[in-house]
């Protein structure tokens, strides 16, 4: 046996104990448990939580939970709760005074949207008749919504949505996403109600009608942001109205020409920020002396995000000095084919080239 070795694992042991006693004299007192931890440290924690599996997993189990759920002294807001078909049951205990932001995937739960009486920012999902439905309970109970999202396979009009939330006076911000705009020969043709929208944004998948501009932003007495996702060049004529107030306009375009940004840009004496992307059919977006016509049309000095494509043959831009002038400007021309030998001995080949900057 090995005398030394035992000695020396003795002697060791010895130390850790003693050093865990120590530990413990140190810490005594100080160690906090879930039950002790303060309103702040819950409020962290539940933030990892669906709200549904909130309730389910911490109401009605420890007082300090209940404190910050229940007592309205500790304002905890709850985001994101979703209801749809899927959803099997709400926790009977849900404090939907709480909700600041909601999800509803069609489905009918009229009871419920009365209780929600905090809601700041709210989404719909769903067919027309059922957003109609919704949107008519919502302007009867909410006063403090703020942002609204509208998600709709098909839509009329965009004049057709602000005419419904035209009563929701807190609206500040609406987002329309349709998949498609369709004639509908019902569409109400009566004066849509001022509003005071600052934000409007529309994404579909198909053309918006720019000339239905005339028909809403006069409406939109406090407008700030406008974002489109495609506009295309047919029957693009310039608002004769005041759009002064418009800060941010951001567009998608579908071979729109240059020219006619430049005389948008001169009736919209206010504006901060440009956004473009999307494709271009000519080559006056590369052209540097465009881009200074744009730039001194511009009442004010501001800010221009580009990120645009168009389609040309391979020899149309390898011209460095076109390159340079684009750069005093922040822009970069690029090609889809990196390998510059390959395009300039195939005079007939096109490819895609992009023009990005800020």
């Amino acid at each position: 046996m090995n005398h030394h070795g035992v000695r020396h694992m003795s002697k060791k042991r010895e130390c850790e104990n003693h050093d865990a006693m120590r530990y413990n004299a140190v810490t005594k007192g100080k160690i906090t448990t879930v039950y002790n931890l303060c309103a702040d440290i819950w409020q962290e924690i539940f933030d990892y939580f669906g709200v549904v599996e909130l309730f389910d997993t911490f109401a009605c189990i420890m007082p300090a939970a209940d404190q910050v759920l229940f007592n309205k002294s500790e304002h905890y807001q709850l985001r994101g709760l979703t209801i749809d078909d899927d959803m099997v049951h709400l926790p009977q205990n849900i404090n939907f005074s709480c909700i600041i932001s909601l999800t509803i995937h069609n489905v009918h739960c009229f009871h419920i949207i009365p209780r929600c009486i905090e809601l700041r920012s709210l989404k719909l999902i769903g067919e027309a008749e059922w957003i109609t439905c919704m949107i008519g309970k919502i302007a009867q109970t909410f006063c403090k919504l703020e942002q609204l999202t509208v998600e709709i396979s098909a839509v009329g009009s965009v004049s057709e949505i602000l005419r419904l939330v035209a009563s929701i006076y807190s609206l500040r911000r609406l987002e329309i996403c349709a998949d498609r705009f369709v004639e509908d020969a019902t569409t109400s043709s009566s004066i849509m109600a001022p509003s005071k929208i600052e934000h409007l944004i529309v994404n579909s998948c198909s053309i918006f009608d720019w000339n239905e501009l005339p028909q809403i932003l006069p409406r939109l007495v406090d407008i700030h942001l406008v974002s489109i996702s495609v506009i295309d060049d047919n029957q693009k004529s310039i608002p004769s109205f005041n759009i002064h107030n418009i800060r941010t306009l951001a567009l998608g375009l579908q071979e729109v020409p240059f020219d006619w940004i430049i005389q948008l840009i001169t009736a919209i004496s206010n504006l901060w920020k440009l956004k473009l992307n999307g494709l271009v059919c000519e080559d006056g977006f590369v052209s540097n002396q465009r881009w200074i016509r744009l730039l001194e049309s511009a009442p004010n000095s501001i800010h221009i995000y580009v990120n645009v494509f168009l389609q040309q043959d391979t020899r149309a831009y390898f011209n460095e000095k076109v390159k340079a002038e684009l750069s005093d400007f922040g822009l970069s021309l690029t090609s889809s084919n990196d390998d510059e030998d390959c395009n300039m001995n195939d005079e007939d080949a096109n490819c895609w080239w992009y023009l990005r900057g800020v």
